[in-house]
């Protein structure tokens, strides 16, 4: 009875971390839409810790045999919960992933129109043309 209670426990545990995944994916996309470089750098840290957690604890479960027991109602309720949960991480995943993917589009179509444009400058405005042909004086001025 005890292991059933330490792996509902688990369970819990385990649902916990994976709604803080969700809500740092959330947040991911929120920096990603905002344009927050150092937003997003601290939540990709902090997800990465979720992460390690999350797998921490399934290492402890593995190492107590506590993962495969537990057939009661609401072990199974927590699973169902940690499918759509994880259903829901994955869509947000690939949500970021393609948001991120257009930032960085969009930021690589900024450079090249930046090059561009300091090409143009350098080369039309700001080029020295050497003068091929003689310098004209004016001899009715200096007498």
């Amino acid at each position: 009875m005890e292991r059933e209670i330490q792996d509902s426990g688990g369970l819990r545990e385990e649902l916990r971390i994976l709604g803080e995944i969700r809500r740092n994916w959330l947040r991911q996309s929120e920096a990603l839409e905002r344009g927050d470089a150092g937003l997003l750098a601290s939540l990709l840290a902090e997800g990465q810790g979720y992460l390690d957690e999350l797998a921490r604890g399934g290492q402890r479960e593995n190492l107590s045999g506590e993962a495969d027991s537990g057939k009661e109602e609401d072990d199974s309720k927590a699973r169902e919960e940690i499918l759509s949960l994880l259903r829901e991480i994955i869509a947000l995943s690939r949500a970021v992933s393609e948001k991120a993917s257009r930032q960085k589009m969009l930021a690589a179509e900024s450079l090249r129109r930046l090059q561009l444009n300091k090409k143009a400058l350098r080369e039309g405005y700001l080029k020295k043309v050497p003068q091929s042909y003689g310098y004209f004086i004016d001899k009715k001025i200096g007498r």
